[in-house]
């Protein structure tokens, strides 16, 4: 879907990436709860061939990217989505990612699987952002005065 302004695409995008994130979180602690105590993590960090065969095809939807990642204490998921923007003369996209903590590694064994988190929001709207914007440039505008008046101090006697 092309959207009018590149705002309506980023609130779009945000919106349906933190919805799959939502998904994916119940979708692998269900998934990876059998392997608590067992070796997931090859030595070159990717899954065991046993941890990844019991994963479902993830990339089901058209631009939605949905790939491992793994560090030395944590399994997490990247999502990240892409939404158009109409341009006139071409198409603009704007992207949206976030992770998804599934549980805690050590030695490259599953220790557990976390509670998931399903609670991002997927309810952002193109008039609460415009009205954030606003909120944000009077404060900057409030510390931008503060400072002057402040001046020549600095905010703390080092």
């Amino acid at each position: 879907m092309k959207h009018k302004t590149a705002l309506a695409a980023q609130v779009a995008a945000w919106n349906r990436c933190n919805a799959e994130a939502n998904k994916l979180a119940v979708l692998l602690a269900e998934v990876f709860k059998p392997f608590i105590g067992k070796k997931i993590i090859c030595n070159g960090g990717s899954l065991t061939q046993r941890a990844q065969s019991a994963i479902p095809e993830l990339s089901h939807v058209l631009e939605l990217n949905i790939w491992h990642a793994c560090s030395v204490y944590a399994l997490h998921y990247m999502v990240r989505v892409c939404e158009h923007e109409d341009r006139g003369d071409y198409c603009g996209s704007r992207y949206a990612e976030t992770h998804v903590v599934i549980g805690q590694i050590k030695d490259r064994v599953l220790e557990s699987v976390n509670t998931p988190c399903t609670d991002l929001r997927t309810d952002y709207t193109e008039s609460e952002i415009l009205a954030k914007r606003e909120a944000l440039q009077k404060a900057e505008a409030a510390l931008r005065d503060a400072e002057s008046a402040l001046s020549p101090f600095k905010p703390y006697d080092h």
